[in-house]
């Protein structure tokens, strides 16, 4: 168990009476969401922000193995106890993540899972390529940021994608290098595509407001996903959202997804139904 790095978005004014934590993506940090989150808070008062670096990510340490979904979520419920959320949002991987944690965080009021395909599903796209690659064959020290870039595009890796992953690189004396362990992401990543995320939406408690965020521009999700979130809201067990924009709809469409929470975030001052 790891206890985890986390960055604290305060409200403009007053203090925060409830906290949003929010779990990135596969190889991203916290603080990929932080110009979004202030802008909710700036938009909620009395709300404030939490964001989490995941195991093996951003400024957190790895922890022990196994490197699974279970075991990062367990880091977030230690991380968070001393404070605790009474929102939750997880991203991509980070949404197996945040359902898993939910099932044991006490006070939480609300999950959201923006843009994670719950079904499982054989290991593959552009992640798991990436996964590949590091710790093999892309180079573990470069002499710039550019020169991991151009590495990544000649593979086929768009250039958005391939400058958000060199964010990665830290410097090491002469030459930068990957802060990311290949063989941990890889184990993360066998373990997200394994688990079966609807089995986790099932054991939640059933008073905790759940909401499904899909992102119509990326194929994040499958048939599967759609038909179990289409009976699963029509049996009033949660909310499903459909948004026009990419996989990273915090980047792509930011004020509809920044409309969409807002506008759902419960009361900071109430106090939470019992678990």
């Amino acid at each position: 168990m790891a206890i985890l790095h986390v960055e604290t978005v305060a409200p403009p004014a007053g203090e925060a009476r409830a906290r949003l934590a929010v779990l990135h993506g596969i190889f991203g940090r916290g603080r990929n969401w932080a110009t979004w989150v202030r802008r909710l808070v700036a938009t909620r008062p009395g709300w404030g922000g939490r964001l989490l670096d995941l195991r093996g990510h951003g400024d957190s340490p790895p922890g022990e193995p196994p490197h699974t979904v279970a075991a990062a979520a367990a880091d977030v419920v230690v991380t968070l106890q001393a404070d605790g959320a009474a929102a939750l949002l997880g991203h991509s991987f980070g949404g197996k993540v945040a359902a898993a944690a939910a099932i044991r965080l006490p006070g939480l009021r609300q999950l959201w899972i923006i843009d994670t395909g719950l079904a499982p599903r054989p290991p593959g796209g552009l992640a798991w390529r990436l996964a590949q690659w590091l710790g093999a064959e892309l180079p573990d020290r470069v002499p710039d940021r550019a020169t991991a870039v151009a590495w990544l595009e000649a593979r086929g890796v768009p250039r958005a994608v391939a400058q958000w992953f060199a964010m990665n690189l830290e410097r090491d004396g002469e030459a930068l290098h990957w802060r990311l362990d290949g063989a941990v992401m890889r184990a993360l990543l066998e373990d997200f595509f394994r688990l079966d995320g609807w089995a986790l939406l099932a054991a939640l408690p059933p008073e905790l407001d759940v909401h499904l965020v899909q992102a119509l521009d990326a194929d994040t999700w499958s048939r599967e996903d759609e038909e179990r979130a289409a009976a699963a809201a029509a049996a009033g067990r949660l909310r499903w959202h459909r948004l026009p924009g990419g996989h990273w709809l915090n980047v792509d469409n930011p004020l509809g997804l920044l409309a969409l929470v807002a506008s759902h975030l419960p009361d900071p001052a109430a106090r939470p139904a019992s678990r």
